[in-house]
């Protein structure tokens, strides 16, 4: 007697339901922050498509428009005064003037704005500060200050100066010790941070830019690195605690970005199922890094680096192996034995097809996701792009 199968469909959320409940979230601050009807026509064939898990799931929406927050209405720019809480300092350089660019929450009588505010030349204050000006609005949840006086508040240790400072010291060892170009190049692939617009135009034109912004294919390169060299000298158990207390220290001094949060959870998470001998579906860890980025700040959501980071993941773990088994057609699979009786040119030949029909699936899987969000923000897609991606992935 034949068992019958559920579909597909609820056997991929039974599986995964922590990636569920995080799409339910979304939806959740999505339609809070935007209230589009059309939200909750997703909703629907979702709900529908996992009945078992779709009460809980609806639950996670319902926490979701409870949890989030409204956008305040700021029709004009005009004078404000608060205090700003820092989260992030970076420099900025340019022909015609350079600073010092904060990012953080202005806290006033009227609420609390996520806000970017910059000092010209070499004014910089270490963390928090009671500051006054003009406040404007430039995009849902995006304000930027310009201060016309400004005291800064000692508190003590700043993260975010202390960040700032180590960031610049290793700029200026890099700098030491490279050329301009190289040093634009190598800030940005281990600090995170390109200051060179020449070289961030040049990389978008060729649509590499992914390669300027630290995320898992990064930190899988960085984590093999670690583990591999740490294997040589400790245990196994060593190694990976070590991998854990190395990676967590680098994330924080990187910052907390969308992408570099994704990739580390990702990671710690996979970490920590090695450790206690407990494993999960990838797609569950995606989840969980999905739910703890909009627990902790739920109008990221609308930030394009979140949405890029887990369409474009999501889509190169779905899609990749249906690509591949499409392409089986034109680069067709051999057993080893058929292998080994080919002489070594056809050998070297089966190799590359193997190594393109793997590059051309998680290319397609990638960019046939993330086409409709690069057409709707930058009205643009760099067709050059599918040629370099498939010896160098995104």
């Amino acid at each position: 007697m034949r068992l019958k199968r559920d579909p597909y469909h609820l056997t991929f959320w039974k599986e995964n339901p922590v990636l569920l409940y995080a799409l339910f979230f979304l939806l959740g601050i999505a339609f809070k922050i935007s209230f589009h009807l059309v939200l909750l026509v997703l909703l629907i064939p979702l709900m529908i498509s996992c009945t078992k898990r779709s009460i809980l799931g609806a639950l996670f929406f319902l926490l979701a428009l409870f949890y989030a927050e409204n956008d305040h209405d700021l029709s004009s720019p005009e004078k404000i005064s608060g205090i700003f809480y820092t989260k992030k300092i970076s420099r900025f350089r340019s022909h015609f003037k350079s600073g010092t660019t904060y990012e953080g929450d202005l806290v006033t009588d009227k609420g609390k704005f996520p806000t970017r505010t910059y000092f010209k030349g070499k004014k910089r204050v270490r963390g928090d500060v009671l500051i006054k000006g003009i406040l404007k609005k430039n995009g849902p949840f995006r304000y930027s200050l310009k201060p016309t006086s400004f005291k800064e508040i000692k508190s003590g240790f700043s993260i975010p100066y202390f960040r700032y400072s180590l960031k610049e010291k290793a700029k200026r060892f890099i700098k030491k010790h490279t050329s301009k170009e190289s040093s634009d190049l190598f800030s940005a692939l281990f600090l995170g941070d390109l200051q060179n617009k020449r070289m961030r135009y040049a990389f978008q034109r060729l649509g590499i830019s992914h390669l300027l912004a630290i995320s898992g294919f990064h930190f899988a390169l960085i984590s093999c690195l670690i583990f591999f060299l740490t294997r040589c000298f400790f245990s196994r158990l060593t190694s990976l605690c070590l991998l854990l207390l190395l990676t967590s220290c680098y994330v924080f001094f990187l910052g907390f970005s969308a992408s570099i949060f994704r990739a580390y959870i990702v990671l710690f998470c996979l970490v920590l199922g090695e450790i206690f001998g407990k494993k999960t579906s990838i797609y569950n860890l995606l989840g969980i890094s999905a739910l703890i980025e909009m627990i902790i700040n739920p109008p990221i959501i609308l930030n394009i680096g979140f949405q890029l980071s887990f369409i474009s993941c999501f889509s190169l773990l779905f899609f990749a192996k249906y690509f591949e088994r499409a392409l089986f057609l034109l680069f067709p699979k051999r057993s080893l034995n058929d292998i080994k009786n080919l002489n070594l040119l056809s050998q070297n030949a089966h190799l590359f097809a193997a190594f393109f029909r793997k590059a051309l699936a998680i290319t397609l899987s990638v960019n046939l996701a993330i086409i409709p969000l690069l057409l709707f923000y930058f009205h643009t897609f760099p067709i050059i792009g599918l040629l370099y991606n498939l010896f160098i992935p995104p």
